[in-house]
């Protein structure tokens, strides 16, 4: 989510996997989003050392009593040491009805592309310190996910409900070596 489109962040330390999933042993950290109460649009740029770019823009429409949120964000590396770049994206559309009768439908992409430098013993770190070891120089992540959700809920009646509907996506390869003695790596491509 790009930091622009975060009004608060909220954390809970410990386990919390009787009501956020299994996966939440040390602690759960929630983001929250502005729901749109007016037309608003908001774009963030950045740039930095390193060949680093950002970009980000919010989008908010309401219509009745409805809004439509639209998030995108993107960000490009070039790392501080050879092979060591990153690209990331993201993209994110929700329409939200709130009420006693409320839905939501949301669709989200993200994508990764990590280039990995790999470990630097300390003589070649000595020699210069943007090198990266040239048994890593096939090393790299690459990752896409999407994600759509349909969510009603109903507040009204003797029963309270709610049907949550989604499907989801991920395809991932990785090219990783790992380092067996100093100058003898072993490479495994993982899809």
């Amino acid at each position: 989510i790009p930091a622009l489109a975060i009004t608060r962040v909220e954390g809970l330390r410990g386990p919390a996997s009787a009501m956020y999933g299994d996966s939440s042993l040390g602690g759960v950290i929630q983001l929250f989003t502005a729901t749109p109460n007016a037309r608003a649009g908001r774009v963030n740029l950045g740039g930095g050392s390193f060949r680093t770019a950002s970009a980000a823009a919010e989008y908010g429409q309401p219509f009745g009593n409805a809004g439509l949120q639209a998030l995108g964000a993107f960000t490009r590396s070039g790392g501080a040491r050879a092979n060591a770049d990153l690209s990331e994206a993201f993209g994110n559309v929700a329409i939200h009805k709130p009420g006693l009768r409320q839905w939501t439908a949301r669709g989200l992409f993200n994508y990764a592309d990590r280039h990995d430098p790999g470990a630097l013993d300390a003589n070649l770190l000595a020699a210069d310190r943007r090198t990266s070891d040239s048994l890593f120089r096939f090393d790299k992540q690459s990752v896409k996910r999407g994600y759509g959700a349909v969510r009603y809920a109903s507040a009204t009646g003797p029963i309270t409900h709610a049907v949550t509907g989604y499907a989801s996506a991920r395809t991932g390869s990785r090219v990783r070596t790992l380092l067996l003695a100093p100058s003898v790596g072993d490479r495994a491509n993982r899809d």
